[in-house]
């Protein structure tokens, strides 16, 4: 039973999230990332989630699977407000354990078509047995364009990330991704080229 209440979670937020999509950039995927900010995969990017209205709320579940019967579930949400601002969430579980929360925002410093700049940050709380957390700073640039006629959106994070795991670090932190629109008189904006990487 659980399988299928799953499965039907899943399948009505990939129904929702195509019947309500918004075309705000060029080529922009502007969904949730693995971390909770609006963004690619892992990588923010420099746009808020809803940018036309003065309030946006995106809700979202994704999973990863580890192998086996190893499935970390994700529930996350986005606020934006003002068309500037984002505040996110996400929870991070494992068969029903919470394993961590991470929470964040970002503010949008300037935008011009589909080039925007914006300062972020999150921070994360590991479950308390691990005694341990992080918090990042991060300044995201993304450019929106055209590649072999197709809209195409390109973005650079850079910035640093603090971790307390018992001792305190510190790490210069990076990332870059790229978002295309696929043949979009074909598939009407709603196929994509996603790929990003980063060292956080």
């Amino acid at each position: 039973m659980k399988k299928y209440v799953i499965a039907a979670v899943l399948i009505a937020s990939l129904a929702a999230s195509g019947a309500f999509a918004q075309n705000v950039s060029a080529g922009a995927v502007n969904g949730m990332t693995l971390n909770g900010s609006t963004g690619l995969i892992v990588v923010p990017d420099a746009h808020v989630a809803w940018e036309k209205p003065k309030v946006g709320v995106d809700i979202g579940y994704g999973f990863v699977w580890g192998g086996g019967q190893n499935f970390d579930h994700l529930p996350r949400f986005s606020v934006s407000l003002f068309q500037k601002f984002e505040v996110s969430g996400l929870m991070q579980m494992n068969n029903g354990d919470l394993q961590n929360f991470v929470i964040g925002g970002k503010f949008q410093i300037t935008k011009s078509g589909g080039t925007a700049l914006a300062l972020g940050g999150d921070f994360e709380f590991y479950n308390p047995v691990q005694n341990r957390n992080s918090a990042k700073l991060y300044l995201a640039a993304t450019y929106g364009g055209n590649f072999f006629g197709m809209p195409a959106v390109t973005t650079a994070t850079i910035g640093w990330q603090m971790l307390n795991r018992g001792s305190f670090s510190s790490q210069f932190i990076y990332g870059m991704g790229f978002s295309m629109s696929l043949f979009p008189e074909t598939f009407k904006n709603y196929v994509y080229w996603v790929t990003d990487f980063a060292n956080f």
